[in-house]
Order: C-alpha cells, then sequence, then structure tokens
C-alpha cells in the first residue's frame, strides 16, 4: 500500500524593514505565521544594531534574529520578501529608492507608504514610473496596504457610538499606533490642530480625487514643482501595480 505524503506547505523568507510603531507590529504578525520565517531586521538607529528581533518588538522572548543597520548584508540574504513599514511621510524620495532598490535586486515588497502607491496611476505617474520599473525589472511584486490616520480616526468614534448604543455587549479595540498630535507633517492637510469651521485642503475642491496622493504631491505646502506632480493630470483606468499576486521566489 502506498503511504500518501503530504506537501510542505512553502515558507517564504522575510526581512522586516525597522522596527517602530508599525515595524514592531509586524515583526509580532511575522512570527505568528507559520508559513513565513523572518531572517532579517533593518534599523536605522545605531543603538539598536545588534539587539533581537523579539526584544525590539516587545515580544518578550528572542527570535534568534539580530538587527543590522547593513543594507547589503540583508540584501544578500535574498529573502523572498521585504515587509517594508519605515517612516515615508518625511522622507519621500529616499523612500522610493529604497522600494525600487528592493525590487530591482528581485525581492517582493509589502510596504505601509508611500501611501499613494496604493494606485498612483493619473496622480502621481512620475513619482510611480522608478517604482513600477523596477518591478518589473526583478519580475517581482509592490503591495502598499497604507497606514493612514484618516479613515480610523473619522470612523472609530461612528463605530463606538453605534456599539454603545446597541447594549448588547460587545468589545471595542482600539490600539494606538501613533500619536497624532497636531502642528506637524501632512496632518495639516486633514485639518488637525486647524478650528472647527476651516475646510481642510483634503476636503476643499482643490484636492485631487485621492487625499493620499494629494499630499504628496503638494509637499511641502505651496510648492509648485512640476517634478513631483503627474504630468497627465487624468484618472485612466490602469492594471494593478503589481506584477503578480504572490512571492515569486
Amino acid at each position: 500500500m502506498a503511504h500518501e505524503t503530504k506537501a510542505r506547505p512553502m515558507t517564504y523568507r522575510v526581512v522586516e524593514w525597522s522596527t517602530g510603531n508599525v515595524g514592531r507590529h509586524a515583526i509580532a504578525g511575522i512570527d505568528a505565521r507559520p508559513d513565513l520565517e523572518l531572517v532579517g531586521v533593518f534599523v536605522s538607529d545605531p543603538a539598536k544594531v545588534g539587539r533581537d528581533a523579539g526584544e525590539l518588538a516587545g515580544l518578550g522572548r528572542h527570535l534568534g534574529v539580530e538587527a543590522t543597520n547593513d543594507v547589503d548584508a540583508l540584501l544578500a540574504l535574498e529573502p523572498d520578501c521585504i515587509v517594508h513599514t519605515a517612516m515615508a511621510d518625511h522622507r519621500l524620495f529616499e523612500a522610493l529608492e529604497d522600494l525600487a532598490s528592493f525590487l530591482a535586486a528581485g525581492i517582493n515588497v509589502v510596504s505601509s507608504g508611500p501611501v499613494f502607491l496604493q494606485y498612483p496611476y493619473g496622480i502621481a505617474d512620475e513619482l510611480a514610473e522608478p517604482v513600477i520599473a523596477a518591478a518589473h525589472k526583478g519580475g517581482v511584486s509592490l503591495f502598499v496596504n497604507g497606514i493612514d490616520p484618516v479613515s480610523a480616526t473619522t470612523s472609530s468614534p461612528r463605530a463606538d457610538r453605534d456599539l454603545r448604543a446597541d447594549r448588547r455587549g460587545a468589545l471595542l479595540r482600539d490600539p494606538q499606533l501613533l500619536d497624532l498630535q497636531p502642528g506637524h507633517g501632512p496632518l495639516r492637510h486633514h485639518g488637525f490642530g486647524k478650528p472647527m469651521d476651516e475646510v481642510p485642503f483634503c476636503s476643499s475642491r482643490a484636492c485631487p480625487p485621492w487625499p493620499g496622493a494629494a499630499l504628496c504631491a503638494s509637499w511641502p505646502p505651496g510648492s509648485t514643482s512640476s517634478s513631483t506632480r503627474s504630468s497627465s493630470g487624468t484618472s485612466g483606468s490602469r492594471p494593478p501595480m503589481t506584477s503578480r499576486s504572490t512571492p515569486a521566489r
């Protein structure tokens, strides 16, 4: 009688890029998945170099992976995927260059930003073109999910109100990942720190259809440089950015 052998699930080798507000949660998520193996962690803070990923993620245990700021060493690991969660709002062009280098090296990327890369076509084509070209060159995929405070800060109060009105009992868990204090960065475009009767830029007619792209294309405020804007200004129908739906390696 022939014995049937079950195929082993494929394990993807993953590098986590940053261990900040989003990155530490990403490490915990990667560790919880049996089909993912954490093989490297990038940190920009010299004080974090050499520390274990589990410690940096606040897991209370070691994962056996030391953080490093050696970019070449991490790329030499040839991971299947890089989970890129480094801050991009204040270092837009550097973040785009990082993504392009990962993709050109044949590494799939899942990233929390820049948010406009979720669908840049017709809005930020010039900014996205080098990244798209790198993905095609490497034959890999890019998926940008975005970590954006706008929908959360507008929908959470409504959800809380509805749950309280329902009175059947429910658990509302609302973890805070970022301190949304006003007075800095793109949050001003959304009205943070502004008078209640003032219409935020992202709610005005001057804002393009997708606010996230408007932030990047118009930052800093008052900028009219054509190099940071789409020259087409149209919103045609185009395919998704990703060249594959699953990691290719």
